[in-house]
C-alpha cells in the first residue's frame, strides 16, 4: 500500500469512519523499540508518519509527522536521512529498526503501523 493510502486507512475504522490518528508517530527510543518489536521478523520497510518538504531556492529539508508536530527524536539509517530528487517524500521504518528517505511515497509496503 501507498504512504497516502496507509496514512488514510489508519485515521479511519473498518467502515471508513474517520477520526484515528493515522501512521505512527514515534517520539522516543523506547517508542522506537516498540515499533520495532512487532516488525524485527519481517523482511522489508513499513511506513512511518513521517514526511518531508524540501525548499528548492535554499535547499533546506523540514521532516514532519503527519500530525504536523515537529520531529524531536530520530533514528536515522547510516547514510540517512539521503539527497532527495523531489521536493517531498516519505520515511520508512527499514527492517533493522533505523528510519530512512523512501524512494517514492507511491512505494508499495506492507505492513504499516
Amino acid at each position: 500500500m501507498d504512504w497516502k493510502s496507509a496514512d488514510e486507512f489508519c485515521k479511519s475504522d473498518s467502515h471508513g469512519t474517520v477520526g484515528y490518528s493515522g501512521l505512527v508517530t514515534i517520539w522516543s527510543n523506547h517508542e522506537a523499540q516498540f515499533v520495532y518489536s512487532y516488525f524485527h521478523a519481517i523482511d522489508q520497510p513499513v511506513w512511518l508518519g513521517m514526511t518531508f518538504l524540501t525548499d528548492p531556492a535554499s535547499g533546506t529539508t523540514e521532516f514532519l509527522w503527519n500530525d504536523n508536530f515537529p520531529v524531536i527524536s530520530t533514528f536515522w539509517g547510516n547514510g540517512q536521512p539521503t539527497a532527495s530528487n523531489s521536493e517531498s517524500g516519505c520515511v520508512q521504518f527499514d527492517k533493522n529498526g533505523t528510519w530512512a528517505v523512501s524512494e517514492s511515497c507511491t512505494s508499495q509496503l506492507t505492513p504499516f503501523f
